[in-house]
């Protein structure tokens, strides 16, 4: 019983981000559009299409946008542990190498060039993943972007950062041969009522 209620709140919440965020997602894919070079009505395309004219356009925002990009590409950011007290200096240092471990790699440059053309367009967000190495000694870790139609926060949340939401969800899409093996307990797959109107 707890778990079908905790189950209940879970899709509460959910669908109150779907319904209360659908507009702010709709203005992420309309500047994402925007971005991408598509910025002509279908309309206007249809009549080039037909007066056999190519689709010009002016696109400021890409250009202004890659630049931004490309600065952040290039620029070198360290980050350093600082331990302000003597004792601390140690941990500092270890947490200092342990940044530089994740950090100086290519899959967290590639991570962190999703989450800057996500952010520029509103919002962003990533998780940190610890895998066991092969010898099971020690934990790599890494972080990992998600994507922003996967992503659900609390819509009354005020600071930046999400701190102070309550909820945060992280929808996985798979299909629903995928959902079975992965619920095999689940008995009702008719999941219509929980979708949302992202794709």
């Amino acid at each position: 019983m707890k778990t079908d209620t905790q189950h209940q709140k879970l899709l509460e919440s959910l669908k109150e981000s779907l319904n209360l965020t659908q507009d702010s997602y709709n203005e992420f894919l309309e500047t994402k559009a925007y971005y991408e070079g598509n910025q002509l009505p279908q309309y206007i395309k249809a009549i080039l299409l037909e007066r056999g004219q190519p689709i010009l356009f002016e696109n400021m925002y890409a250009l202004i946008g890659e630049k931004l990009l490309g600065y952040k590409i290039n620029a070198n950011t360290e980050m350093n542990a600082i331990g302000f007290q003597k004792r601390d200096r140690a941990k500092a240092n270890l947490i200092t190498n342990i940044l530089k471990s994740i950090t100086q790699t290519k899959d967290y440059q590639i991570t962190k060039q999703k989450c800057d053309l996500d952010l520029m367009f509103g919002i962003c967000a990533c998780e940190v993943w610890l895998e066991e190495t092969k010898d099971n000694e020690d934990l790599k870790i890494t972080i990992k972007h998600i994507p922003i139609n996967s992503l659900y926060i609390d819509p009354y949340s005020q600071r930046e950062d999400g701190k102070d939401s309550k909820y945060f969800h992280k929808v996985l899409y798979m299909d629903k041969e995928e959902m079975q093996l992965c619920y095999p307990k689940r008995k009702d797959w008719d999941i219509s009522d929980n979708e949302g109107d992202n794709p």
